[in-house]
């Protein structure tokens, strides 16, 4: 598919440049076909949303990898979060590690933890606002639990290096 033809797809862009690439991103049409027909369904034939349901953690489980019951499906990225961060069997003196400039739903979660004991280890970005992998390495220790860092930031565009952060955390 090429640009044009992607285009196409976010309706958006035949009046504007959108630049936004956080939480108002513009749907593209097959996202919209498939909430549309997800909505029929609900309305139609509420008894099929577990087969939905379950058909979805499997398209997720083959192209991430994984086994279908390891994906839950929430409403939002922040709730996700959060339920990690509640469910997690936290002890005192563990920590998070956490970009500094992170969108707050991948950072009030974790702030939240401090009250039980646990550290929440912010990492600042460089000059050009993008978090800094051996950064990341010198807060991690063998107390960190979780380094929490989105793919692509929020507010900076940046793409995190995901291979190199895991190779630091699984050190």
């Amino acid at each position: 598919m090429n640009i044009n033809e992607l285009r196409t797809l976010f309706p958006v862009t035949q009046n504007y440049v959108f630049l936004n690439n956080a939480a108002e991103s513009p749907l593209n049409l097959r996202g919209r076909q498939a909430m549309d027909d997800y909505l029929d369904l609900c309305q139609t034939a509420p008894q099929s949303k577990p087969s939905v349901r379950s058909q979805i953690r499997s398209q997720l489980a083959d192209l991430f990898g994984g086994q279908p019951d390891e994906y839950a499906l929430v409403t939002s990225t922040g709730l996700g979060i959060s339920m990690v961060a509640a469910g997690y069997q936290w002890a005192a003196g563990d920590n998070v590690v956490v970009p500094s400039n992170e969108h707050w739903n991948n950072s009030f979660p974790w702030q939240a933890l401090i009250e039980k004991g646990v550290e929440v280890r912010f990492v600042q970005p460089d000059e050009d606002h993008r978090m800094n992998p051996a950064q990341v390495a010198a807060l991690t220790d063998q107390n960190t639990k979780i380094v929490a860092v989105a793919a692509v930031s929020f507010n900076t565009g940046f793409r995190s290096d995901l291979k190199k952060l895991a190779a630091i955390v699984h050190a």
